[in-house]
């Protein structure tokens, strides 16, 4: 099954430019392999952010302290 895609274009800094090019030779993938997935770690990263912070404001769901939680892993 073919992935639909679309052109995007990106203003970004130079010096940022300059960390993906070098991950691109190191890698030998390409910019837009590099890009794509550097978009879909933020992604995920922003929607369990989302979900941690929704859970914060959420009275019914308990905070338990640290100590408490090491204590009941330990077990």
């Amino acid at each position: 099954m073919e992935t639909k895609t679309t052109l995007v274009g990106v203003r970004m800094p130079v010096r940022l430019l300059k960390k993906v090019d070098r991950l691109v030779e190191k890698t030998e993938r390409t910019r837009t392999f590099i890009l794509v997935k550097a978009v879909e770690l933020y992604l995920k990263e922003n929607g369990d952010y989302e979900i941690a912070l929704s859970r914060l404001q959420d009275s019914a769901d308990p905070v338990i302290p640290w100590d408490e939680m090491r204590n009941r892993v330990s077990c």
